[in-house]
């Protein structure tokens, strides 16, 4: 069904062999730290081409581990902490409710880190 809105699959299933992408998973640490090790195990093939991603999670409770690891990572180019008082997001169930505003603070520190391999980073 997601195919008709230009999904190309779970992202699990992802392997691309070059290309910038940015990931934005849903906030359940586990899912997190899943999509981190694919995007590791990505990075780290030596038969792909140059890759990037930049990868933007929130920086609270369970979730603190992942962007640890995300920002120790050998492939982490770059990184920063956004924090939540000075920045908010388009809330995905604006069309649900006709009160909605469409934007709101940030709950939660956010952190952005730019993932590369040597190639991508060229």
């Amino acid at each position: 069904m997601e195919e008709a809105f230009g999904s190309l699959g779970s992202f699990f299933d992802f392997e691309p062999l070059e290309g910038s992408f940015e990931a934005n998973p849903p906030f359940v640490p586990e899912i997190m730290d899943a999509m981190l090790e694919h995007i590791e195990a990505l990075l780290g093939d030596a038969s792909r081409g140059p890759l990037s991603f930049l990868i933007v999670i929130p920086a609270w409770g369970a979730g603190v581990g992942t962007v640890k690891h995300m920002e120790k990572s050998r492939h982490c180019r770059a990184s920063s902490r956004i924090e939540a008082s000075s920045h908010g997001f388009c809330d995905g169930a604006q069309h649900l409710d006709g009160t909605r505003e469409l934007y709101r603070p940030s709950s939660w520190d956010t952190a952005v880190s730019l993932l590369q391999n040597a190639a991508g980073a060229k």
